[in-house]
């Protein structure tokens, strides 16, 4: 199989990490696979040949940084071009414009459009030859700004896979002309590749003595509400429970925020913000659970990546959650409230029985990618 994927860019995120993953599963499993990666970032994706947009035409998202890197016989022309996007783009022009008559010479089993962005689903639908074309979607449709920009192109694709059947159930019934064309596609993950990252050295050593929890997230108050933590742990604190400490992984806009609040409840002692790390998997393997407080996920990442190095996970609820992680199996559901939270991490932190069967269940039955396997080649049915 000849396989395309294509990507706007490759800014840090999940949607980064899912295309990485999937890019290196279906490698692995003996397809041929081409990435383009529209901004020219360059990437090295072992087994995974990464190809470019040539000419003109990779100026697509052109910049006043792409003119003032550029060499002096081209500021002219780029000067112009940039012209000529601001005033194409009102319209929504540009795309067509810029990628008129460009076509990839190679022919492809499957293109993917592997964004919900515009750029990413006009060039797969209109510069790509293949025999089967997927756009991805990544996000929930209720806490999406606006999807007019690239919804209109649903019909030049033959599949529309969400990263979740509670995401695709949403845009069938959002976009009913082409509900039969809507399926799920769950995220993808290196697996082993993620376990032989756990076993390397980790700058941050865990205070065994205690119980070590750890959150994985981007450190934001709305989506991801990572001042439930601050929130938890005095509450927790006020019960009299003070034997754990909590690891919180990741950099965002309400960072310092959140530093802030946790010296203000005067928890600062119990949490350890870590902030952005390559590898994570170094420091979640060395702590007994983790836990996700976001309001909502598409198909966490979070919560399979716990799994697969098997920690249990404290999530609080969000619609489809029941198709990632089996509650009271593999971790802990609570509803969205900070009491709810501070219940089940009360519970985790003073009964070691309760822990050590759910990590055991998650010993027992190994994560696997077979569901999404057979998802994306019934895709191709």
């Amino acid at each position: 199989m000849r396989l395309l994927v294509v990507m706007p860019g490759f800014d840090l995120g999940g949607i980064t990490t899912s295309a990485i993953n999937f890019c290196t599963e279906m490698s692995r499993t003996g397809k041929h696979v081409d990435l383009l990666v529209m901004d020219r970032t360059t990437v090295n994706i072992a087994g995974v040949n990464q190809i470019q947009i040539e000419g003109m035409r990779s100026y697509w998202n052109l910049s006043f940084n792409d003119i003032k890197q550029a060499r002096w016989y081209n500021i002219g022309l780029l000067i112009g071009l940039a012209f000529l996007k601001k005033m194409l783009n009102k319209s929504g022009k540009w795309l067509p414009v810029i990628f008129h008559n460009y076509h990839l010479p190679k022919h492809y089993d499957v293109v993917m459009a592997f964004r919900q962005t515009g750029a990413c689903y006009y060039f797969a639908s209109h510069c790509v030859k293949a025999d089967k074309s997927i756009a991805l979607i990544h996000g929930n449709l209720h806490y999406m700004h606006e999807t007019k920009t690239w919804d209109y192109m649903f019909p030049l694709f033959d599949k529309i896979a969400c990263v979740s059947n509670a995401v695709s159930e949403d845009f069938k019934e959002a976009f009913p002309a082409v509900a039969d064309r809507i399926c799920a596609l769950y995220n993808m993950f290196d697996v082993e590749g993620i376990k032989a990252k756990s076993c390397e050295d980790c700058p941050i050593k865990v205070d065994q003595s205690k119980i070590n929890i750890v959150t994985v997230s981007r450190i934001d108050l709305w989506h991801k509400k990572i001042n439930r933590i601050s929130e938890a742990c005095a509450e927790l604190k006020k019960r009299g429970v003070n034997n754990f400490h909590w690891y919180i992984v990741g950099d965002g806009p309400a960072l310092e925020e959140n530093v802030q609040l946790s010296q203000t409840l005067g928890v600062y002692d119990l949490i350890t913000f870590c902030g952005a790390m390559s590898n994570p998997f170094s420091l979640q393997v060395q702590c007994d659970f983790s836990v996700l407080t976001s309001i909502t996920e598409a198909y966490s990442m979070a919560v399979i990546e716990s799994k697969i190095l098997c920690k249990p996970i404290v999530v609080m609820r969000y619609a489809g959650i029941e198709e990632a992680l089996k509650d009271g199996e593999e971790g802990i559901v609570v509803e969205q409230s900070v009491d709810a939270l501070c219940d089940a991490i009360y519970r985790l932190v003073t009964d070691n029985t309760l822990l050590s069967q759910l990590t055991e269940n998650l010993i027992k039955k190994p994560y696997t990618n077979d569901i999404c396997h057979s998802q994306f080649m019934a895709l191709l049915k």
